[in-house]
Protein backbone atom coordinates (compact mmCIF):
# COMPACT_ATOMS: atom_id res chain seq x y z
CA UNK A 1 0.00 0.00 0.00
CA UNK A 2 1.04 3.63 -0.71
CA UNK A 3 0.69 6.33 1.56
CA UNK A 4 1.10 9.54 0.53
CA UNK A 5 1.46 12.49 3.26
CA UNK A 6 0.98 16.29 2.99
CA UNK A 7 1.78 17.53 5.79
CA UNK A 8 2.81 21.72 8.06
CA UNK A 9 5.01 20.25 10.73
CA UNK A 10 8.87 19.58 11.13
CA UNK A 11 8.07 15.80 11.92
CA UNK A 12 11.24 14.53 13.06
CA UNK A 13 11.94 10.20 13.69
CA UNK A 14 10.16 9.42 17.05
CA UNK A 15 7.28 11.49 16.68
CA UNK A 16 4.06 10.20 17.21
CA UNK A 17 1.50 11.71 14.23
CA UNK A 18 -2.28 10.76 14.08
CA UNK A 19 -3.48 11.00 10.24
CA UNK A 20 -6.97 10.74 8.99
CA UNK A 21 -6.71 9.32 5.85
CA UNK A 22 -9.32 8.26 2.51
CA UNK A 23 -9.00 5.16 0.15
CA UNK A 24 -8.16 5.37 -3.51
CA UNK A 25 -7.89 2.73 -5.70
CA UNK A 26 -4.44 2.85 -7.02
CA UNK A 27 -3.68 3.58 -10.97
CA UNK A 28 -0.93 1.91 -12.48
CA UNK A 29 1.79 4.36 -11.40
CA UNK A 30 4.79 2.06 -10.80
CA UNK A 31 4.30 1.55 -6.70
CA UNK A 32 4.93 -1.97 -7.67
CA UNK A 33 8.76 -1.11 -8.34
CA UNK A 34 11.49 -1.21 -6.26
CA UNK A 35 12.40 2.38 -5.44
CA UNK A 36 16.03 3.39 -3.86
CA UNK A 37 15.01 6.28 -2.65
CA UNK A 38 11.75 5.25 -1.47
CA UNK A 39 13.45 2.37 0.29
CA UNK A 40 15.86 5.00 2.45
CA UNK A 41 12.98 6.85 3.37
CA UNK A 42 10.83 4.03 4.30
CA UNK A 43 13.55 2.52 6.47
CA UNK A 44 12.56 2.18 9.99
CA UNK A 45 9.35 3.98 10.04
CA UNK A 46 6.31 1.82 10.61
CA UNK A 47 2.60 3.01 11.08
CA UNK A 48 -0.47 0.84 11.94
CA UNK A 49 -4.11 1.25 11.74
CA UNK A 50 -7.33 1.26 13.18
CA UNK A 51 -10.25 1.11 10.37
CA UNK A 52 -13.84 2.06 11.69
CA UNK A 53 -15.00 1.46 8.01
CA UNK A 54 -13.64 0.48 4.24
CA UNK A 55 -13.19 4.57 3.29
CA UNK A 56 -11.30 6.33 7.20
CA UNK A 57 -8.41 5.14 8.73
CA UNK A 58 -7.04 6.43 12.26
CA UNK A 59 -3.14 5.82 11.62
CA UNK A 60 -1.26 5.88 14.94
CA UNK A 61 1.78 4.03 17.26
CA UNK A 62 0.12 0.97 18.21
CA UNK A 63 1.98 1.46 21.38
CA UNK A 64 1.15 4.56 22.07
CA UNK A 65 -1.94 6.10 24.56
CA UNK A 66 -2.18 9.44 25.40
CA UNK A 67 -4.94 12.07 25.99
CA UNK A 68 -4.58 13.32 22.80
CA UNK A 69 -4.96 9.88 20.79
CA UNK A 70 -8.03 9.67 22.67
CA UNK A 71 -9.49 12.79 21.44
CA UNK A 72 -8.09 12.30 18.02
CA UNK A 73 -10.08 8.92 18.12
CA UNK A 74 -13.36 10.40 19.26
CA UNK A 75 -12.99 13.00 16.58
CA UNK A 76 -12.58 10.59 14.03
CA UNK A 77 -15.53 8.86 15.37
CA UNK A 78 -17.58 12.41 14.99
CA UNK A 79 -16.32 13.19 11.70
CA UNK A 80 -17.31 9.98 10.27
CA UNK A 81 -21.15 10.16 11.99
CA UNK A 82 -20.95 13.25 10.17
CA UNK A 83 -19.72 12.45 6.96
CA UNK A 84 -21.65 9.37 6.97
CA UNK A 85 -24.99 11.57 8.18
CA UNK A 86 -24.20 14.67 5.11
CA UNK A 87 -23.52 12.82 1.92
CA UNK A 88 -21.37 14.40 -0.44
CA UNK A 89 -19.10 18.06 -0.05
CA UNK A 90 -21.60 18.77 2.46
CA UNK A 91 -20.84 16.26 5.20
CA UNK A 92 -17.10 17.25 4.57
CA UNK A 93 -17.30 20.86 5.21
CA UNK A 94 -19.75 19.85 8.30
CA UNK A 95 -16.79 18.15 9.79
CA UNK A 96 -14.32 21.13 8.71
CA UNK A 97 -16.72 23.41 10.48
CA UNK A 98 -17.43 21.74 13.78
CA UNK A 99 -14.17 19.61 14.06
CA UNK A 100 -11.80 21.20 12.76
CA UNK A 101 -10.78 18.52 10.17
CA UNK A 102 -10.17 20.94 6.85
CA UNK A 103 -8.17 18.13 4.75
CA UNK A 104 -11.40 16.17 4.25
CA UNK A 105 -12.67 19.30 1.75
CA UNK A 106 -11.92 18.73 -1.82
CA UNK A 107 -9.41 21.17 -3.23
CA UNK A 108 -11.29 22.40 -5.34
CA UNK A 109 -13.97 23.60 -2.22
CA UNK A 110 -11.02 25.29 -0.96
CA UNK A 111 -10.32 27.00 -4.01
CA UNK A 112 -13.95 28.16 -4.03
CA UNK A 113 -13.44 29.33 -0.26
CA UNK A 114 -10.40 31.41 -0.84
CA UNK A 115 -11.44 33.44 -4.03
CA UNK A 116 -14.72 34.64 -1.99
CA UNK A 117 -12.04 35.96 0.73
CA UNK A 118 -13.66 33.34 3.55
CA UNK A 119 -11.11 30.79 4.29
CA UNK A 120 -11.58 31.17 8.10
CA UNK A 121 -14.80 29.90 7.85
CA UNK A 122 -12.81 26.72 7.32
CA UNK A 123 -10.72 26.77 10.27
CA UNK A 124 -11.81 26.64 14.02
CA UNK A 125 -11.30 30.45 14.84
CA UNK A 126 -12.86 32.61 17.83
CA UNK A 127 -16.66 32.53 15.18
CA UNK A 128 -16.82 28.87 15.38
CA UNK A 129 -16.45 29.04 19.15
CA UNK A 130 -18.81 32.09 19.70
CA UNK A 131 -21.84 29.92 18.02
CA UNK A 132 -21.16 26.45 19.90
CA UNK A 133 -20.63 27.37 22.72
CA UNK A 134 -23.37 30.81 22.62
CA UNK A 135 -25.51 27.73 21.63
CA UNK A 136 -24.60 25.36 24.52
CA UNK A 137 -25.34 28.44 26.68
CA UNK A 138 -28.48 29.09 25.75
CA UNK A 139 -29.26 25.45 26.69
CA UNK A 140 -28.02 25.56 29.88
CA UNK A 141 -29.83 28.47 30.55
CA UNK A 142 -33.01 26.98 29.77
CA UNK A 143 -32.32 24.07 31.63
CA UNK A 144 -32.36 26.74 34.51
CA UNK A 145 -28.93 26.03 35.96
CA UNK A 146 -27.85 28.64 38.55
CA UNK A 147 -25.72 31.31 36.67
CA UNK A 148 -22.12 30.00 38.62
CA UNK A 149 -23.12 27.01 37.58
CA UNK A 150 -23.58 27.06 34.21
CA UNK A 151 -19.45 29.40 34.34
CA UNK A 152 -18.24 25.99 35.33
CA UNK A 153 -20.19 23.85 32.86
CA UNK A 154 -18.82 26.54 30.06
CA UNK A 155 -15.54 26.14 31.37
CA UNK A 156 -15.06 22.11 31.38
CA UNK A 157 -17.53 22.00 28.25
CA UNK A 158 -14.97 24.49 26.35
CA UNK A 159 -11.76 22.18 27.23
CA UNK A 160 -13.51 19.49 26.16
CA UNK A 161 -14.08 20.96 22.83
CA UNK A 162 -10.79 22.77 22.40
CA UNK A 163 -9.39 19.48 22.92
CA UNK A 164 -11.26 17.43 20.59
CA UNK A 165 -10.51 19.08 17.67
CA UNK A 166 -7.19 19.77 18.41
CA UNK A 167 -5.49 22.65 20.45
CA UNK A 168 -5.18 24.59 17.18
CA UNK A 169 -3.65 28.42 17.76
CA UNK A 170 -6.65 30.17 16.72
CA UNK A 171 -9.00 27.89 18.75
CA UNK A 172 -6.86 28.08 21.70
CA UNK A 173 -7.01 31.93 21.47
CA UNK A 174 -10.24 32.02 21.16
CA UNK A 175 -10.94 29.64 24.34
CA UNK A 176 -8.93 31.34 26.41
CA UNK A 177 -10.97 34.58 25.97
CA UNK A 178 -13.97 32.68 26.60
CA UNK A 179 -12.78 31.31 29.43
CA UNK A 180 -11.74 34.28 31.44
CA UNK A 181 -15.52 35.31 30.11
CA UNK A 182 -16.48 32.36 32.03
CA UNK A 183 -14.64 33.03 35.32
CA UNK A 184 -15.37 36.65 35.20
CA UNK A 185 -18.99 35.14 35.41
CA UNK A 186 -18.01 32.87 38.25
CA UNK A 187 -16.49 35.97 40.69
CA UNK A 188 -18.97 38.07 39.86
CA UNK A 189 -16.37 40.46 37.53
CA UNK A 190 -16.35 42.52 34.03
CA UNK A 191 -14.35 40.69 31.36
CA UNK A 192 -13.13 43.23 28.67
CA UNK A 193 -11.74 41.62 25.04
CA UNK A 194 -8.33 43.62 24.68
CA UNK A 195 -6.93 41.89 27.82
CA UNK A 196 -8.46 38.69 27.39
CA UNK A 197 -6.81 38.80 24.17
CA UNK A 198 -3.31 40.20 25.53
CA UNK A 199 -3.75 36.99 28.70
CA UNK A 200 -4.41 34.56 26.00
CA UNK A 201 -1.65 35.57 24.11
CA UNK A 202 0.55 35.44 26.52
CA UNK A 203 -0.33 32.08 27.79
CA UNK A 204 -0.19 30.35 24.58
CA UNK A 205 3.51 31.76 24.15
CA UNK A 206 4.40 30.70 27.59
CA UNK A 207 3.50 27.35 26.69
CA UNK A 208 4.98 27.02 23.04
CA UNK A 209 6.66 29.86 21.86
CA UNK A 210 6.59 28.79 18.59
CA UNK A 211 3.13 29.92 18.30
CA UNK A 212 4.33 33.88 18.04
CA UNK A 213 5.50 32.36 13.72
CA UNK A 214 1.55 31.09 13.11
Amino acid sequence: ADLECYYDAALQIGDHVTVLATAEKSEENGFGRYSEKLSKISDGVFVTYLSYDEQTMLISDKNTTSVKSIFSKINSKLSHILTSSIKGENGRLASAILLGNRELVSNATSRDFSRAGVSHILAISGMHMGIIMGAFMQLLKKLRIKHSFIAVIMIVFSVFYLALTGFSVSATRSILMLMFVYLSMLFGCTADSLTSLSLAGVIILLISPGAVVD
